[in-house]
């Protein structure tokens, strides 16, 4: 299966490794509980960044909790609990590729992210909230 450039960069960062190494970097003052996230990870991504889609799609409280999570908090709505850049890069990696997980899971199944809308449609749909704002992927990716 062909991997568009931006499923595989998510997929890459999505990795137990970058995440840890994300959460050292934040240090203990880390923005949300990044936890789901993690068993997300732990559960269905290979150790070479593959995502198990469809078992995410079965299983879907720990994701759903951390996308709860992200709508709730964000660096401008709740700046005391990402009081460094470290903690603000750590939740916006995060929160881009859970996001992007969630958003090919709703859709699944699916070959690429370029079937869920035209011309890459799927990164510049405003339905994703993060920190109470509705926010597009494109947006998230080119500004934070």
């Amino acid at each position: 299966m062909a991997i568009a450039r931006r499923e595989l960069w998510s997929r890459l960062l999505a990795t137990s490794g970058a995440l840890a190494s994300l959460r050292a970097a934040a240090g203990a003052t880390a923005g949300i509980d990044d936890t789901p996230w993690q068993r997300v990870l732990d559960k269905h991504v290979s150790a070479i960044g593959e995502v198990d889609y469809a078992g995410i799609q079965k299983d879907r409280g720990d994701l759903d909790n951390y996308v709860k999570q992200i709508a709730d908090a964000a660096p401008w709505n709740k700046p005391d609990r990402f009081p460094t850049p470290a903690a603000q890069l750590a939740y916006y990696i995060n929160a881009y590729n859970a996001l992007v997980t969630a958003g090919v899971v709703k859709s699944y199944p699916t070959k690429s992210v370029r079937d869920l809308g035209v011309l890459y449609g799927f990164f510049r749909r405003d339905d994703n909230v993060m920190g109470g704002r509705k926010i597009s992927l494109q947006t998230l990716e080119r500004k934070f």
